[in-house]
């Protein structure tokens, strides 16, 4: 489980107790954060998390957004200021049955996202032109078609949807 308090983050274990590895005070996320508005964490599927969060600049009068890995042996990816759609990778991959990805959205907006298989089949429809609210989305696609049937093995595309931005995410599902 991850903590996150202004832009910092911690790595806690389940008796709450800081994971071996961790400094005690956690990691800085980012680089002279002002004002840093932090999001909840969202697991990468292995053990580590994306974290999310907005940083105000006074001098421009303007709000960032970012998004950051953090691994579960406290490794830090580079930050990512976030356009109006992210997309964090869908983990694991290959997948043997749940697939988990997300998205950040900058700002509030009608989203959909879809499963195709590779010759752009829908799949499954996991959000139906739904408005989101700004900030990280935890997707997770159980491996099922809109009838409940287990798809079968290949390469699956998350096609995602929101305002007028469009991005994909390949996946592999193997049994």
């Amino acid at each position: 489980m991850f903590f996150m308090a202004s832009a910092y983050v911690q790595r806690v274990r389940g008796d709450g107790g800081i994971a071996d590895g961790w400094p005690i005070d956690g990691i800085a996320l980012g680089a002279g954060a002002v004002n840093a508005v932090p999001s909840t964490p969202v697991s990468d599927g292995e053990s580590g998390a994306y974290v999310a969060w907005s940083e105000d600049d006074p001098s421009a009068s303007t709000t960032r957004a970012f998004l950051q890995r953090v691994g579960a042996e406290g490794t830090i990816a580079p930050a990512a200021p976030i356009t109006d759609l992210t997309l964090y990778p869908a983990r694991p991959n290959p997948a043997v049955g749940t697939v988990n990805f997300g998205l950040v959205l900058r700002r509030s907006a009608p989203t959909s996202v879809t499963i195709v298989d590779v010759l752009g089949r829908s799949v499954r429809r996991l959000v139906r032109s739904e408005l989101l609210e700004a900030g990280p989305h935890p997707m997770v696609w159980d491996g099922r078609d809109e009838e409940g049937r287990r798809s079968g093995p290949g390469i699956y595309f998350a096609l995602v949807r929101a305002g007028g931005s469009r991005l994909s995410e390949w996946f592999a599902l193997i049994r």
